[in-house]
């Protein structure tokens, strides 16, 4: 196979261009109209009076927990934003969108702290930004669908610097075990019950 027939871009790549593309177009004008406050939402979230969002923790979110999360955002028309320091395939929906930060330790992290609001959904396995987002008022699912709450985030985080102390002194080798049907299943149902809870206070409101 030639190499100009590798790198030929596929129809799936081209659309989610266009789509891109598409986004980045209304965000530049309702910028121009309502100010700097879009510029890291689709455009829409705004003319829809979307609040909650749904945020990723990306570069370390496996492939099957990303899918799960594009098939409930388009499902129940939610804002759905991946933060990741390098690019990723995303499906393509306006519900849907990437951002890339630069390379660096804790970019990412620092990028979702700084633009999270409350009661958004953070989707992370990180215990400390855990941390932070509780703090933020945020709620916090990881990729196996562990809660993380006010509650149990501190002693999750003691376990954590425990073993990072085992590993280091060579007691403790490896690291988590592998994601299973179990986790992938565990995670789509706390993911549905956040959301169940979420169209209820919206009707409780209206």
């Amino acid at each position: 196979m030639s190499h100009h027939a590798a790198d030929k871009p596929t129809v799936q790549t081209l659309s989610m261009d266009v789509n891109q593309r598409y986004n980045k177009l209304f965000q530049s004008s309702l910028t121009l109209l309502l100010g700097n406050y879009v510029s890291d939402k689709p455009y829409f979230y705004l003319l829809f009076g979307v609040i909650m969002t749904i945020w990723v923790d990306a570069d370390a979110c496996p492939n099957v927990i990303k899918e799960i999360l594009f098939r409930a955002a388009i499902r129940v028309e939610i804002p759905l934003i991946l933060v990741a320091n390098h690019a990723l395939r995303i499906a393509p929906s306006p519900w849907i969108k990437m951002i890339q930060v630069p390379a660096g330790f804790d970019v990412a992290d620092n990028y979702i702290v700084q633009h999270v609001e409350v009661d958004d959904l953070v989707i992370t396995s990180d215990i400390p930004l855990a941390a932070e987002l509780i703090e933020e008022k945020a709620q916090v699912i990881t990729s196996r669908g562990e809660i993380y709450t006010p509650q149990n985030i501190r002693e999750r985080l003691n376990m954590r610097d425990f073993m990072e102390t085992m590993r280091s002194s060579g007691e403790v080798t490896g690291g988590p075990a592998t994601l299973g049907p179990r986790d992938k299943q565990e995670f789509a149902n706390s993911l549905d019950r956040y959301l169940s809870q979420q169209r209820l206070s919206s009707k409780k409101e209206n």
